[in-house]
């Protein structure tokens, strides 16, 4: 199937109107950890959460007046170095508000948590999430360096540093939206026009899919 057959299916594509959560955590697992032949999986689980976010901003009023930034390029190193995260919200006055950074595979150590630091402490953020897909999401025997670092950061300049893992983050967010099946049609578009999305991704994306869209 061709590049161009996959992304018209896409385009097309229903979904339930109601779907479980763990459903829609499990099929986005099965994307995540999908072993790809290319480069460029671990920008995944940042369309993901920004797609939540996408959702999020319309219907709650902790964003009201806040606008979501467009998702930088992971091919333009230049421009993702200047961001302090890959999902980021800004307020009326164009200041950090709340951003989300994510790694992939790797868990979230001192020495990570003190690099993001480094990139938002001299802003006004209110909120900043550190999250990856590794399991266990704290590197071990870390735990206790981790939350005390982030207990400083608070103290210092008032910012609350949320580490998780990025399924436990999604499914939470996911209860926050007026129907989960919305963020399964708002993934499938971003993950369609997003040109860094590899062809692998799109057709793994269209496997898994089929299971939820199509159940016994």
């Amino acid at each position: 199937m061709k590049l161009t057959e996959i992304r018209s299916i896409l385009e097309s594509m229903t979904f339930p109107e109601e779907i479980p959560i763990d459903s829609i955590t499990g099929t986005l697992k099965s994307h995540f950890f999908h072993k790809y032949s290319s480069a460029g999986a671990s920008k995944l689980p940042v369309i993901a959460m920004y797609s939540l976010y996408q959702l999020m901003m319309k219907g709650s009023t902790r964003y009201r007046n806040k606008t979501l930034k467009s998702l930088r390029s992971y091919e333009s190193p230049d421009m993702h170095a200047k961001a302090i995260g890959d999902v980021e919200v800004v307020d009326e006055s164009g200041e950090y508000f709340e951003v989300v950074e994510i790694k992939h595979d790797i868990p979230i150590s001192d020495g990570i948590m003190r690099d993001s630091y480094n990139k938002f402490r001299k802003t006004s953020i209110r909120r900043y999430y550190l999250l990856t897909i590794a399991e266990p999401y704290i590197r071990k025997g870390e735990e206790k360096q981790v939350e005390n670092l982030k207990q400083r950061i608070k103290n210092e300049q008032g910012c609350e540093v949320i580490v998780n893992g990025i399924i436990p983050s999604i499914k939470y967010y996911l209860r926050l939206i007026k129907t989960p099946s919305q963020f399964m049609e708002a993934y499938t578009i971003n993950l369609k026009e997003d040109r860094e999305v590899k062809e692998e991704h799109l057709k793994v994306w269209l496997d898994v899919i089929k299971a939820i869209r199509n159940p016994p």
